[in-house]
Parts: C-alpha cells; structure tokens; sequence
C-alpha cells in the first residue's frame, strides 16, 4: 500500500512546474483535455490505453498570465534515470538503452515553438502514434514546455540567482493491462570522479518496460586479500525508470581506493521481488594516483607538507645562525 502510493506521488509530481528560483510564481500553465482512453481521469498527466498502430490528438492548453508574450519551447524525452536513482523526464538520456524498443520521441509529433500572448491562451495539438505492433508494459517519457530566452537573473545577498520557468508533464502509454515486472542488471563498474569526488558509478540496466519504485540499496564494496568490506552504505527511495540504463554513483567520502581488484555487490528489494547484483572491477596504480590528487575530500584530509618544509628550512637556518655566532664568540675569547 505505501509503495502504491509513493509511485502515485512520484507520477503527480511531475505535472508541477518547475523553477529555479525560490518564489512560487510561474509566468504560464499547460493542461491536457483527457481523452476516454485516458487510465486514470483524476490525472492530469497522460496515461493512455491505444490500440496497436492506431493515431489519436490530444488538445491542451497554454495559459500566458504575463504582461508579456511568451516564447515556449516543447520537447519530448523518453523516461530515464539519473546518477542518484531519480526518474527524470525532462532530458535526453545519459546512456543509450538497447532494450528500448518504442521510444516515445518517436512516437509524438507535436509543435516545437509556440509563441503565447500576454494574459490571454492557446489551443494546441499533440499527436500520438501508437507501435504498430502489440506491445507489453508502458512506453513512458515526458513532455517539456520552457520559456525560450526568457531567464532572468536576480540579487540576493550579493549572490545572482537565475530563474527558468519550465514545466514537465508525464506521457505514459499501454497496450494491455496485465502488469510487467521490472528486471535488472549490473553491466559494469569503473571508478570516477565527479564533483571533484571519488565514486564508483555502477552501470544497471532496467531491461523491462516497468517502473520500479521506492527500491532499497544495500551495498557492500570488498577489496581482495582484506577481510574487512572497504566500504558499506544503504540507500532507501530508490526508483528506476522502464528500459533504462543509468550509472549510480557510489560515493566513497573521501576514502582512498587504492590500486588492487574489486567486488561490488548490490542487493536490491523492490517490486516485491529482490535482486543480487555483483560485479568485479579492478583499480590500476594511475587511476588510484589520479583520483587521491583530485579529490577534494581526500586533499582535505591529507596535511599540507608545504608547511612541514618551510619549518625545515627554518630550523636549518636557526641552526647556522647559532652556529656562527658561537664560532664569533669562540674567536674573540681567544683573542
């Protein structure tokens, strides 16, 4: 029941728009006429049952309340996920998924320019084209509206902030109502920096056209020859989108990964079903060299032998410095 509705929860957020800046204006809106083949009416995204091969238009709605005209740019992305397991939708996907039989970019024709008057609407056209074959599980994507060139930059505390208004509404499509499960697969494992920080990015693949929602992480990461994990971490609300390759990004907090062979095991539950991801991987000498001196944690920690010279240095001349003046001091005794 909690995972129902976190899934429903995850879809509705899509339909809200989305701004950079903090306030809670947005300059239009974007509202779908529901077709009868639409799942669910309570809905605002697109969720729809076609028939194999078959055409339909969607209508919908732009709304300008701006003095001004507005430029709108529409886009269609297939459904994907990002490096911190997050279904997007408003972006093309970082790695190509070859399990994507249908993908939704295809299969919409739309405009991809509007211009929309100040305080006033328009009415516009989705086309949607459905496989002309029959297909299992959900073809999901997103469509995107953004205003073009419209980004304005503010001051606060001395600090500029840009703000884009954009907004994004799900599409999802169905053949037939029998559900599909999610299945996964880890591909392949490297080390790499990002932000200036060590992380594994674990490469998985979601082969299915199903959701998975609400997953939890268990990570282990083993180092050959050690009886201790090198790392371990749990990671809950973890969400995946149908036929999706994505990299996780592991992050390691700063610990050095030294050069030698690897194990990283994923054990993930979700969907009523649990799966045991396990891959080996190795760190070469010049990957270790590389991501010690890059990274900003590591460097945080390591003391700054810059000092340490100085104080050398310092000492040696403190120590000629005495040195010669007990030699002075010796010669005028004598003399």
């Amino acid at each position: 029941m909690r995972k129902g509705i976190l899934s429903c929860l995850l879809l509705l957020l899509l339909c809200l728009p989305v701004r950079a800046a903090a306030d809670s204006e947005f300059n239009f809106s974007v509202q779908f006429a529901l077709p009868e083949n639409q799942v669910d009416q309570d809905k605002t995204y697109l969720d729809l049952m076609v028939e194999p091969g078959s055409e339909q238009v969607v209508d919908y709605t732009i709304r300008n309340d701006t003095e001004n005209d507005l430029t709108i740019t529409v886009a269609v992305h297939p459904a994907t996920t990002n490096g911190n397991g997050v279904i997007e939708y408003a972006r093309a996907p970082e790695f190509t998924d070859d399990s994507l039989q249908h993908n939704l970019v295809d299969l919409v024709s739309y405009e991809k320019e509007l211009v929309v008057p100040k305080q006033s609407s328009i009415q516009q056209q989705l086309i949607i084209t459905a496989p002309d074959e029959a297909f299992t599980g959900i073809i999901a994507g997103g469509i995107t509206f953004q205003e073009k060139n419209t980004s304005s930059v503010s001051e606060t505390n001395g600090v500029g902030v840009t703000s884009t208004f954009s907004m994004t509404k799900a599409i999802l499509l169905r053949n037939k109502s029998e559900a599909v499960s999610p299945e996964l697969e880890l591909k392949r494992v490297s080390p790499e920096l990002v932000n200036a920080r060590s992380i594994i990015q674990a490469i998985i693949q979601n082969d299915h056209p199903a959701y998975l929602f609400d997953s939890t992480f268990d990570i282990t990461l083993e180092k050959s020859g050690t009886a201790e994990p090198f790392y371990e971490t749990t990671v809950e609300n973890i969400s995946i989108a149908p036929n999706s390759t994505f990299g996780y990004r592991i992050p390691l907090d700063g610990k050095t990964l030294e050069s030698g062979n690897y194990t990283l095991s994923i054990q993930v539950a979700g969907a009523e079903k649990e799966w045991h991801l396990e891959r080996d991987f190795q760190v070469s000498a010049s990957q270790s060299e590389r991501l010690a001196a890059e990274d900003v944690d590591i460097q945080e920690k390591t003391p700054d032998s810059s000092g340490y010279i100085f104080l050398g240095w310092g000492l040696v001349l403190l120590m000629m410095f005495l040195i010669g003046k007990f030699i002075i001091a010796k010669n005028k005794g004598e003399k």
